[in-house]
């Protein structure tokens, strides 16, 4: 990414996951979900492609949770 290193990503998603097991939070890690070629050098990061693929993820964790699971 044109904007940030990899380390600045790599730490931040350790310190994130960290706080999560820490507050024993719900916590979807979608970083390795989106393929290299869909990362962009854009504000938003992504195409809408990879978008739509976090959706659905995020999507599914939502359903998950309501149903309790």
């Amino acid at each position: 990414n044109f904007f940030y290193p990899k380390w600045a990503y790599d730490d931040f998603r350790l310190m994130v996951e960290a706080q999560m097991k820490t507050k024993n939070w719900r916590y979807v890690d979608v970083w390795n979900m989106i393929a290299p070629k869909e990362f962009t050098n854009s504000a938003v990061h992504v195409t809408p492609k990879a978008s739509g693929v976090v959706a659905a993820k995020v999507g599914e964790e939502i359903l998950r949770m309501a149903d309790g699971r």
